[in-house]
């Protein structure tokens, strides 16, 4: 339920709130959709999801599954050994020829070379 100064909003869809949409640009709106904003937030916030079924008055854990999206810290441990670091290589002082390539410097890191880490 919405509230305005403690009191229940009977109608939220009046001549300022039509122009507030207008001019956020935002088209076909629904209110339902707050539904799923609201439960999509909670759970990528990491609340569990037997209490966001309890306080959307879902019937089902499924249907909770249908409005709130997963966050996805539960694919962190897969994604971990994806890291890429960079090698930092220490090269020699080069020997100054004619000619020599100036670009070049024995500070200057390697390249980032992708790894997996076991």
């Amino acid at each position: 339920m919405f509230t305005f100064r403690g009191n229940p909003l009977r109608n939220a869809s009046t001549r300022a709130w039509r122009k507030a949409l207008t001019e956020s640009g935002i088209t076909n709106f629904r209110w339902h959709d707050l539904r799923h904003t609201w439960a999509s937030w909670l759970r990528q916030n990491d609340l569990p999801t037997w209490v966001l079924q309890e306080l959307g008055d879902w019937k089902s854990e499924a249907m909770v599954r249908r409005y709130a999206h997963m966050s996805v810290k539960h694919l962190q441990p897969y994604a971990d050994p994806l890291i890429v670091r960079p090698i930092v290589e220490t090269r020699a002082k080069p020997q100054k020829s004619v000619g020599a390539d100036d670009t070049k410097s024995p500070t200057r890191p390697a390249k980032p070379r992708l790894y997996v880490v076991r």
